[in-house]
């Protein structure tokens, strides 16, 4: 009896000593904060943020907490993020204007220069720097990461991965929505650094999402050393994509003045769309938006009658299945 006394008497002190350890974590008790991120430690929750990458900018405003920025670097270049302060670039932001926009957290990638950090440091404002992603499983760790250090260690984090999982669901949700009775085929060009037609390489975050417009990929199987592949113009005519997206006018023009080129259908009949490379870096609204642009376009702009391609027709309540529903920036996880 006694001994069984003792283990209850101890079992309560260890709950209640653990109780007080969570509840110094953080001022209101919750737990939430501080957050501690690759050696850096955020006191509380950040409430006026700088972000200097785009791809991570764009996944901070599909989470829904782009309503906490305060400054953007000029690589954050996105529509929806227009109203935000510009504070210089990237890799050598001014401090003088983050801090005169009163923010209290500089979110980076691994291109600021160290005499940015260390000024930074000196007027007290947090720097966390943060990778881009190569693959899924990076970019699940890096919404949880992103939530986790925007709004805590649960409920912060917890928003960030379903935000992750919103959009996946969203862009299978978007494939799934079109009659599959047609078959298209499709491909995505741009220029390689040598001027040469490049596409995406196959298992790479670009070629995966580039997959969910509904279309079959005539380069899906495409792989190389290098981040990308130069093309095959004997491959890309024999494909014949039903659609071809390009990154800029030059890519255009290059196969126009191609004779090999410029008489696959999808030139003579102007079945192409210019699609920004930068659109499928940045990992969130942009994405979200730049298929929801593909679909509709492939599926509603270029149907010649309604019947030969039809798109999902839901009730009010299930426009997220729907091409041709709500714009994709209302898609905050709230």
């Amino acid at each position: 009896m006694v001994r069984k006394t003792t283990a209850t008497f101890l079992a309560v002190c260890l709950l209640f000593s653990f109780c007080f350890i969570f509840a110094g974590c953080s001022k209101d008790g919750s737990g939430e904060y501080p957050v501690v991120f690759d050696g850096v430690t955020i006191k509380e929750e950040p409430k006026n943020i700088v972000v200097l990458n785009d791809c991570i900018a764009d996944i901070i405003s599909y989470i829904g907490y782009d309503v906490k920025m305060v400054g953007r670097s000029v690589s954050c270049d996105q529509s929806f993020l227009s109203v935000v302060p510009v504070v210089g670039a990237s890799d050598s932001p001014s401090v003088d204007l983050i801090k005169s926009n009163g923010a209290d957290l500089v979110i980076c990638d691994e291109t600021l220069n160290s005499t940015t950090k260390e000024k930074l440091e000196k007027e007290k404002i947090t720097t966390v720097t943060l990778s881009v992603p190569h693959n899924k499983a990076e970019l699940e760790t890096l919404y949880g990461n992103i939530g986790m250090i925007l709004g805590g260690n649960v409920k912060g984090k917890e928003k960030g991965l379903l935000a992750f999982s919103k959009l996946y669901d969203t862009m299978k949700s978007y494939q799934s929505s079109v009659s599959k009775k047609i078959v298209k085929t499709d491909c995505y060009l741009f220029l390689s650094e040598s001027g040469q037609l490049a596409t995406f390489k196959s298992a790479t975050l670009q070629s995966e999402m580039f997959s969910y417009n509904a279309a079959v990929n005539i380069f899906s199987e495409q792989k190389s050393e290098q981040e990308f592949v130069i093309v095959d113009k004997s491959q890309l005519k024999m494909g014949t994509p039903t659609f071809i997206f390009y990154d800029n006018d030059k890519v255009l023009q290059m196969i126009q003045n191609d004779s090999e080129l410029s008489n696959m259908s999808a030139i003579t009949q102007n079945r192409v769309k210019k699609i920004p490379l930068k659109n499928f870096y940045r990992y969130g609204t942009t994405f979200d938006e730049t298929l929801y642009e593909m679909m509709t376009y492939m599926y509603i702009d270029s149907e010649a009658t309604p019947d030969s391609a039809t798109v999902a027709t839901q009730s009010p309540t299930q426009t997220a299945t729907q091409v041709g529903t709500q714009p994709a920036t209302q898609n905050h996880i709230e």
